[in-house]
């Protein structure tokens, strides 16, 4: 992927604050920043906001309540007597014909935090969330944020795309729970005591930050197989939640954080960062084993080139499962970037080719991706083809392919 024009060259960000504002940018990915009190993220979360010129709203969730996340219920009168509609409707076996959502006469009524970043958007303004002192929070106030984080809704508010970024004490609080821990990029925040005491008394340089390209999500489908193809070879490094509780707190491998992973990654690399920035996003989201597998993983450079593979009609098999993986989705990768029907007909022909050598497991991944490309105008499906294929789909169950 080549990195499109950015400010990366003049940046002064270290490397934790280059995956931070790379991955804050994506708006899909949510990074939690660890560090000591005192060590200066929430000014550092202030600089860089008003640098990428992005409405802020902070939460300090020590001194929050689940009702601060969650929504507060409030009884609407609206709600109440369409609830006693309904319950007419019901005793008397009669049709519900209202159009309306059934709210059951209560609503969760947003904080004002969460009305001014929906404001701010309206307004059109790029948003910001800062959740500061999550580890402090209680138990009962990280669970509420579980769906602020993830979904961006707040009570019965829908937020919609917002960069979130959380700042924790180490040592302190409570530990997060797993399923909030498994939300977010994970970044030690360790800043270098020379650009301390180089700044002290004095304002502190503004953060030049890389801003991403329009098109950065356009290498996440080369990085996923990539990803694929990795866990083909080592699925030891798969999605599990860790045994030790103490490790839940942290980065560890799901199907989201693999998700995220790739998002980052293409960030990154969108704007041009070092290997390291992209390490920082893997450690911080599926923890340092699989990063450092991942990273050492072979780099093919001996597979068939895909538009002859697609010419031929058929894949000679290798001797690697994640080879042919990576061949096939070479293919069908060639077919979505180039959706003509000579193209589309000779794919199916080059994933049964791999049914029909006995590779059904790669041959049942591939053959999902090349379905969701719709058949394009002339197409036909060989139903020849097809009967050969289908008892590999029936013994898979995936009959609708």
């Amino acid at each position: 992927m080549v990195p499109q024009e950015t400010n990366l060259q003049k940046t002064n960000l270290s490397t934790t604050q280059l995956a931070l504002w790379v991955c804050a940018q994506t708006k899909r990915i949510p990074v939690l920043l660890w560090g000591i009190p005192g060590s200066g993220k929430t000014s550092h979360v202030d600089a860089a906001a008003e640098e990428l010129n992005m409405w802020l709203e902070t939460v300090i969730l020590s001194i929050r309540e689940p009702s601060d996340m969650a929504g507060l219920p409030v009884v609407s009168k609206a709600g109440l007597a369409q609830l006693v509609r309904l319950m007419d409707c019901l005793r008397k076996g009669e049709e519900w014909t209202e159009e309306e959502e059934i709210t059951g006469g209560v609503v969760l009524a947003p904080p004002k935090w969460a009305v001014n970043l929906v404001a701010a958007k309206l307004r059109g303004d790029d948003v910001l969330l800062f959740l500061d002192e999550l580890a402090d929070a209680a138990p009962s106030v990280q669970a509420a944020a579980l769906r602020v984080v993830l979904d961006h809704v707040v009570g019965d508010l829908t937020v919609g795309s917002l960069s979130i970024v959380a700042a924790a004490n180490r040592g302190r609080g409570w530990d997060l729970t797993s399923a909030l821990a498994n939300r977010f990029c994970h970044l030690e925040w360790e800043p270098k005591l020379s650009d301390y005491i180089a700044n002290r008394g004095r304002e502190w340089p503004r953060p030049i930050i890389p801003r991403l390209p329009k098109n950065w999500e356009k290498g996440v489908g080369e990085i996923m197989i990539r990803q694929d193809a990795f866990l083909l070879r080592t699925p030891l490094h798969g999605p599990k939640e860790p045994e030790e509780e103490a490790r839940r707190s942290g980065p560890w491998v799901s199907q989201r954080t693999i998700d995220m992973a790739a998002y980052g990654d293409a960030a990154a690399q969108a704007v041009g960062a070092d290997k390291a920035v992209r390490r920082a996003i893997y450690n911080g989201l599926v923890g340092p084993e699989f990063t450092r597998a991942f990273f050492e993983y072979e780099v093919f450079e001996d597979l068939p080139d895909p538009r002859e593979v697609l010419k031929a009609g058929r894949l000679v098999l290798m001797d690697r499962k994640d080879k042919n993986y990576v061949a096939l989705r070479s293919v069908v990768s060639l077919v979505k970037d180039e959706p003509t029907a000579k193209h589309w007909e000779q794919a199916w022909k080059v994933v049964a080719s791999v049914a029909e050598q006995k590779e059904e497991e790669v041959f049942m991944m591939v053959a999902r991706h090349l379905e969701k490309i719709p058949k394009p105008r002339g197409a036909k499906r060989d139903y020849e083809l097809l009967a050969r294929y289908y008892p590999v789909l029936v013994a898979a169950g995936k009959e609708g392919v």
